[in-house]
């Protein structure tokens, strides 16, 4: 019984030493492809050419090497003061199978077109007075309709550049890490929680489900002739300056 005792010790503690080497190999990785790097003790995410960009992990919940790409956090255009035209204006653009997701509002739906969302990725927008964000990400094929208010604080979402994949989530697909301009933390939707930063293990909030899902253009069409879809060709210019407010806490 003893000698069966040492030996699952044994089993274990060889177990959890092959973990420590494979987390220390997989951010190596990471180091060696110049995605993560260090300032003093603080773990650091490259986040672009400007040193102000980049992210700090210290602490974070995912794995260095399993983040994809690193396009840096300004190049795609999440928009903030997303403009929109009508159906009727737009009713020659697409085909009725065309997919679309749309919001519903107390006076007229908004729809988003997913390809031109996939094109910004993130939509930050107000829906009767809650500030939300429309997101779509092609490589997990997920669309979603997220809450931006946290702790009192209303955020404002954009991509990190990344993509991350858990083989035990979502079947391994990968799907975009977001991050928010106030607090700077990280966020990966597949998991729906903020993963690095002061929001580190904060819940994502969805909008209400029922006010939100897929559609076609022909159903648009038939079912919501005053809907106002999004706009093609916009881009976001960041200000020089976002609010940061730092440690925030929502306990």
């Amino acid at each position: 019984m003893v000698f069966c005792c040492l030996l699952f010790l044994g089993c274990a503690k060889e177990e959890k030493k092959s973990e420590i080497i494979s987390d220390n190999s997989c951010l190596q990785e990471a180091i060696d492809n110049g995605k993560v790097f260090y300032e003093g003790e603080r773990k650091m995410l490259w986040g672009g050419d400007n040193p102000d960009w980049h992210f700090d992990i210290t602490g974070w919940s995912l794995r260095e090497c399993r983040l994809h790409f690193g396009f840096g956090r300004e190049v795609f255009d999440a928009l903030i003061d997303p403009q929109y035209k009508t159906v009727e204006e737009e009713i020659d653009r697409y085909e009725p199978s065309d997919q679309f997701v749309i919001v519903l509002t107390s006076d007229k739906p908004k729809v988003y077109y997913i390809p031109l969302l996939s094109h910004h990725e993130v939509i930050n927008e107000n829906i009767d007075g809650t500030p939300v964000m429309v997101v779509y990400c092609s490589l997990a094929d997920l669309a979603a309709v997220y809450n931006r208010r946290y702790c009192d604080t209303t955020f404002t979402f954009a991509l990190s550049g990344y993509t991350y994949y858990d083989p035990g989530i979502w079947d391994g697909a990968d799907a975009f890490v977001l991050w928010d301009r106030e607090t700077e933390s990280l966020w990966w939707p597949l998991i729906d929680e903020a993963v690095s930063g002061d929001m580190n293990g904060v819940s994502m909030k969805k909008y209400k489900q029922n006010f939100w899902w897929r559609i076609t253009w022909g159903e648009i069409l038939k079912d919501y002739p005053d809907a106002l879809v999004l706009a093609t060709g916009q881009t976001m210019n960041p200000p020089d300056d976002w609010p940061h407010y730092g440690d925030v806490n929502c306990n």
